[in-house]
């Protein structure tokens, strides 16, 4: 039998991940002879999928060098767990921010009813010194917080900004704008909305 190369020991310690055997993933990581970032990040998410954070956490500062995979992991984690103080600190130790750990941070608060800070978040990706143009998924989370604090005419601009960066209108996106227009009483009691899927464009219409 061939020797297997760090991507077999990778896929098979996922394997065990996968499936949360958790202890058999551990036994062939510490058996392998040589690992990279993928290895423990393997291992990172197995144990987050496990519920288990302290584990993931044991083994995300063991890390001889993390990566954005490695961060994204754990902050998710915090947030499922409601834990952003933690996610936040872990956000804060990355030097150089991309747009999934950005979303990943954004999602947290989002998701923990830290309102304010997901749109200061968001404004703050949009700056001209940081500029890192927000996708789908940050734009729904943003959507949410606006949602939130009924803040539509926040959410309006959010609208805009989608408009000037050429962003399409999905369900998803149409969804979090009901729920927000809802939430200040707009929609149900003077408009109706329309999608127009083909165009991947969304308008209000008075009644």
């Amino acid at each position: 039998m061939p020797e297997k190369d760090v991507i077999s020991w990778n896929s098979m310690v996922s394997g065990y991940a996968g499936v949360k055997d958790m202890e058999q993933g551990y036994e062939l990581f510490r058996r392998m002879p040589h690992r990279n970032s993928a290895s423990w990040n393997a291992m990172i998410t197995g144990y987050v999928e496990c519920g288990k954070v302290e584990l993931a956490r044991i083994f995300f500062y063991a890390m001889p060098e993390r990566n954005s995979v490695s961060y994204i992991t754990m902050i998710s984690a915090y947030s499922k767990y409601g834990n952003v103080e933690c996610a936040k600190e872990l956000y804060d130790q990355v030097t150089e921010k991309n747009l999934l750990v950005c979303n990943s941070m954004i999602s947290c608060y989002a998701r923990n009813n830290y309102a304010k800070e997901a749109l200061n978040l968001f404004d703050e990706m949009l700056k001209p010194n940081v500029n890192i143009q927000p996708d789908k998924m940050a734009l729904a989370s943003a959507i949410s917080a606006c949602s939130q604090l009924g803040n539509w005419k926040h959410g309006a601009w959010i609208e805009s900004c989608m408009n000037k960066l050429g962003i399409r209108m999905d369900d998803h996106l149409a969804t979090s704008f009901i729920n927000l227009y809802a939430s200040v009483e707009i929609l149900i009691k003077f408009m109706s909305c329309s999608v127009d899927w083909k165009r991947g464009t969304w308008f209000l219409t008075r009644q």
